[in-house]
């Protein structure tokens, strides 16, 4: 993490991130909520989407509705 350049405060930091592949198939807000193993999610349950954990077990379980073998 770095510090934001446009953040005059000084408070908040950024990372750069890339797609290592695409996959296959999207992966909807949808179809995750839709998803019994999904249920607990972090992103569910805040009131805005946001940069939010992601446990093992879930990416699994996405990658697996996307199409990617793991």
């Amino acid at each position: 993490a770095y510090p934001d350049p446009s953040d005059e405060t000084g408070k908040f930091v950024m990372v750069d991130v890339a797609p290592i592949a695409a996959m296959p198939k999207p992966v909807t807000l949808a179809q995750m909520k839709d998803t019994p193993s999904l249920q607990t999610m972090t992103l569910f349950k805040q009131g805005r989407l946001s940069v939010t954990p992601v446990s093992a077990d879930e990416w699994k379980t996405i990658c697996k509705m996307g199409g990617i073998k793991l």
